[in-house]
């Protein structure tokens, strides 16, 4: 996993460089807005996230054989992913300010959040009989396990954005880190044939890579497509794959990201002024 992670951090690094980034036509606050909508908005808003996830598992199964001075018998432990959910609900906040250096990547927004994650998984074991020139006698699953896995979990991202020509469409690398605290036990019963076990903990904080397809719908309002995968792990350390019954499973999130930035209050053309200019006009109107 490390040549994956020194890929996705390459990849974000030089991705301000090989964008089109989205310029402005007037003001600053125009980066948020288009002629026709005279709000003024904020540069931070709500932002929600909602998709399935799934556990990718290895794609050759190991064989293990044993034998007894009779035959031989010969073990294979098939795990399979399954689908699950997530959500994550918190702040995404806009950056306008450019870095001062030309070679520091662009951070355009920052996002944050904290929801719950639930996972699936699934381990078969298949037993062949073999006779002493290595024929199949007889096939059978001996054991079928399941888990199911729901944490708590808390993230921070760092986005750079790489805006397609019109500026309505973009690209949405990020980098982050989350911590995911089990809060549903999954299964953990013995092998019936003694195999190896291992159990992740409880506590897992990680490093991801988050990549989207971002679709500006109206002024303030995003819809992000994408997919975020674990690139690095922290606690415990290199361990980025779930670790249940004999076998890793590897989390991926699907999601669709909606972010809405906030409006400011008493701005622009319906600007009523403070509460002492409304008292103000109140009593001219009664004097007039």
């Amino acid at each position: 996993m490390k040549y994956v992670s020194l890929l996705f951090l390459i990849g974000f690094f030089s991705a301000s460089c090989l964008g089109q980034v989205y310029k402005p036509k007037k003001r600053k606050k125009d980066y948020f807005g288009g002629a026709q909508d005279y709000r003024s908005l904020r540069n931070f808003g709500f932002q929600g996230q909602i998709g399935p996830t799934y556990t990718f598992t290895r794609f050759a199964n190991p064989n293990q054989t044993l034998e007894d001075g009779i035959g031989r018998t010969k073990y294979q432990l098939n795990p399979d992913g399954n689908i699950g959910a997530h959500i994550d609900l918190g702040m995404a906040h806009f950056i306008l300010k450019k870095p001062k250096y030309k070679f520091i990547p662009r951070i355009n927004y920052i996002d944050y959040g904290i929801g719950f994650k639930f996972f699936r998984g699934q381990e078969n074991l298949e037993i062949q009989t073999l006779d002493n020139s290595g024929n199949v006698l007889k096939t059978s699953s001996a054991e079928e396990k399941k888990f199911q896995l729901g944490y708590a979990s808390a993230r921070v991202s760092a986005h750079n954005l790489i805006y397609f020509k019109g500026g309505h469409l973009f690209l949405d690398n990020a980098l982050g880190f989350h911590g995911d605290y089990q809060v549903m036990n999954g299964d953990q019963s013995a092998s019936e044939i003694g195999l190896e076990q291992k159990y992740s903990p409880k506590l897992r904080i990680q490093m991801h890579y988050d990549l989207g397809f971002g679709i500006r719908l109206k002024r303030g309002s995003y819809l992000i497509p994408g997919v975020q995968i674990p690139i690095a792990g922290l606690t415990p350390f290199a361990q980025e794959s779930i670790h249940w019954f004999s076998s890793k499973y590897f989390p991926a999130l699907f999601k669709i990201k909606w972010i809405y930035l906030f409006e400011k209050k008493g701005n622009g053309c319906t600007n009523n002024g403070t509460d002492e200019d409304r008292k103000r006009n109140e009593e001219y109107m009664q004097n007039k």
